[in-house]
């Protein structure tokens, strides 16, 4: 089972999820961001007691996110780009899968206010990765594995 795992900046948040057929429902989630791992933040879905199953989580880089408030980011599985309409601010996040594709409408603001708090921790252009931690947290991970 997957567990969303606590982290530095952990926000909820109920962007639109935006259905194929054109009709949208609300859908919480949760952007979460370490700074342990200072290039990516983590988006979790389907945490409500409404969903079944686990929660989806995906990991794309935080430098992804910030682009695509001001244009269109991402090539792949994960794509951004700011969703302006009369009177609202809005960034859409598509993600696709051999499963399908999601697209959740953001109120920029929020995302704004995210990305804020993980720049407050690590600047944009400072990120750093202490290698021998990272050694040391993959080997306790592998001693923790049943063989």
């Amino acid at each position: 089972m997957s567990a969303i795992q606590p982290a530095a900046v952990d926000v909820a948040m109920v962007p639109w999820l935006i259905c194929a057929d054109g009709e949208a429902e609300l859908c919480p989630v949760r952007l979460q961001y370490d700074p342990d791992d200072p290039w990516a933040v983590t988006l979790w879905f389907g945490t409500r007691e409404a969903y079944t199953g686990d929660p989806v989580m995906w990991a794309f880089a935080r430098e992804l996110l910030a682009g695509g408030l001001h244009e269109v980011t991402g090539i792949g599985d994960v794509r951004v780009w700011p969703w302006v309409t009369p009177g609202a601010e809005h960034v859409a996040v598509s993600l696709s899968s051999p499963d399908g594709t999601v697209v959740l409408k953001f109120e920029r603001r929020w995302l704004l206010g995210f990305l804020y708090r993980t720049n407050v921790l690590v600047p944009p252009g400072e990120e750093r990765m202490d290698l021998d931690a990272m050694e040391d947290n993959l080997l306790r991970r592998r001693r923790e594995l049943p063989c």
